[in-house]
């Protein structure tokens, strides 16, 4: 009995030996083990994700992770915006983004009868984790417009959303001394309106992003500008008007000519409002 004792005691000794052990390593390993959940984490992001999208859709319908935003908060091909998530299954949407989608993103638009076809596509062009003491996440992702795409079936609504979708090109363009006067007519009113520099920065991003093989039926002219001109010309309009109710139809339409007077109509608009409100203006002075 005695040695039963004996025995048991030293086994208690051990038992409560090992747990302070290991109390101590946690103790010591704690604040180590938390660092990285201080800092920010950044994930590495592949720059041909577009290239590597395209010759696995090789021109068909290809399974896609998707972004809900409203209409009005599209982005358009050129254009990037820093967006803050905090739930964590946009932190699990963005990691199998970027693993398994060569970071490509459907930017899925809410109109005003439910969700459009028509979308951004964009690329997750930087990717920062930031988490907390009590585990919540922030993620901070920025989203570079790069192409459109058109959502073939919603495949899946909740936690996260997925559609099968096919790229959205322009069709040919069968008459560029008409599209080249549009953009000179662009140009004009944007000169008038003062907002040059923010069009040429628009122009410069989308002719960065633009990737797409542009067809046309006839040759360049000398004073006809290119596709590729004319075409971020049609994305660089919308970044200088104030009312964003266009861009679903803009992002929608496949004809280039379309796109540039939708957009001319919307700066002729702009205009017509900062006439009126400069008259307004004028005339309260005298009064």
């Amino acid at each position: 009995m005695v040695q039963q004792n004996q025995r048991r005691c030293h086994t208690f000794a051990t038992m409560n030996g090992r747990i302070l052990t290991l109390l101590f390593f946690l103790s010591t390993r704690s604040v180590a083990f938390l660092l990285p959940l201080l800092h920010e984490h950044r994930r590495t992001i592949t720059r041909f994700g577009l290239t590597e999208w395209r010759r696995d859709a090789d021109g068909s319908s290809m399974p896609m992770l998707l972004l809900p935003f409203a209409a009005n908060e599209a982005l358009l091909p050129g254009q990037s915006q820093i967006f803050i998530f905090k739930q964590g299954r946009f932190y699990d949407l963005c990691q199998d983004c970027i693993d398994d989608y060569h970071s490509i993103v459907g930017m899925v638009l809410m109109g005003d009868d439910g969700l459009l076809n028509e979308m951004p596509l964009c690329t997750i062009d930087d990717f920062v984790v930031q988490a907390g003491f009590r585990g919540k996440v922030t993620v901070q992702v920025t989203l570079l417009a790069v192409a459109r795409a058109k959502i073939q079936e919603f495949t899946q609504m909740k936690p996260i959303m997925m559609a099968t979708a096919r790229e959205l090109k322009d069709d040919t363009l069968h008459d560029l001394s008409v599209a080249s006067k549009l953009v000179n007519d662009i140009e004009s009113t944007i000169q008038d309106l003062g907002l040059r520099e923010r069009y040429d920065e628009a122009i410069r991003l989308a002719l960065e992003s633009d990737t797409q093989v542009h067809d046309v039926t006839n040759d360049t002219l000398f004073d006809e500008k290119s596709v590729a001109d004319i075409t971020a010309a049609s994305w660089a309009v919308f970044t200088c008007v104030s009312i964003k109710a266009c861009l679903s139809k803009a992002i929608a339409s496949t004809s280039l000519i379309d796109r540039l007077e939708l957009g001319l109509k919307a700066l002729l608009d702009e205009k017509y409002q900062a006439s009126a409100i400069s008259n307004d203006e004028g005339d309260a002075a005298f009064q």
